[in-house]
């Protein structure tokens, strides 16, 4: 029988600096599910993908992922087990095309059927992508770029996808195709760790979900029983 974890995070320590970022905190994400973080800017959510995708290295704890030790390793060699981050602000690369986006986010693929499988799934889900692939990045609109950032992600075949703000500078009603999206990504079998500045729509959306404060996790639970928390209606949710 597969395993249902598929990541842990185990006393993890992270200073910027002087500052104790991630002060020991653990949690684990079970395979095939949307797991949120949500908390203010600065508790420390960021801090948590970047140090899992391998971007910062943490002092002590350790992250499991599939069960090995990858605390270690390189954001590159994390990549290609399956952990792939789309961080704020999208970050493509706008003076490539789409195309050439979508071809740098498939560098872990080790066969062209792969790749080739992957174009049409990203595809199938952002046809606009596909009618603009000749087209600079940093040509396109704020909501083509998070698509594009999205599908740039999916080329690698995640079995962790990470989203970090995807709504972030997005109209209400781009957001709420967005996360449809996202919802469609999970729905095909993609584990999902998400950071979303709506926090209401993360909790909505996810199996379960941290609150962190200050680098610590101050609260846990399904996003459902999170939802209805008078401490995360007050501090999060307006109310």
């Amino acid at each position: 029988m597969e395993k249902q974890e598929l990541l842990r995070v185990e006393e993890l320590n992270v200073y910027y600096g002087g500052i104790h970022a991630l002060k020991g905190i653990s949690f684990s994400i079970l395979r095939g599910k949307i797991v949120t973080l949500i908390g203010a800017n600065g508790a420390g959510k960021t801090t948590t993908l970047r140090t899992i995708s391998g971007l910062i290295s943490a002092q002590n704890g350790q992250i499991f992922f599939e069960e090995k030790n990858i605390v270690r390793e390189s954001a590159h060699e994390i990549a290609k087990m399956g952990i792939i981050m789309v961080p704020e602000g999208r970050k493509i690369f706008p003076n490539l095309t789409v195309r050439e986006n979508l071809i740098m986010g498939a560098f872990a693929l080790n066969s062209t059927g792969k790749f080739e499988e992957s174009l049409e799934y990203v595809f199938s889900l952002f046809p606009r992508i596909k009618e603009r692939l000749d087209q600079l990045g940093g040509t396109l609109s704020g909501g083509e770029q998070q698509m594009l950032a999205l599908g740039r992600a999916l080329m690698g075949k995640p079995k962790l996808l990470m989203l970090d703000e995807p709504s972030l500078g997005l109209a209400p009603k781009i957001t709420a195709t967005l996360f449809e999206k996202i919802q469609g990504i999970h729905e095909s079998g993609t584990t999902i760790l998400i950071i979303e500045q709506n926090a209401k729509a993360a909790l909505q959306m996810a199996d379960y979900g941290y609150v962190l404060e200050t680098g610590e996790i101050a609260l846990k639970g399904t996003g459902a029983v999170l939802f209805l928390d008078e401490r995360v209606k007050k501090c999060y949710l307006g109310g």
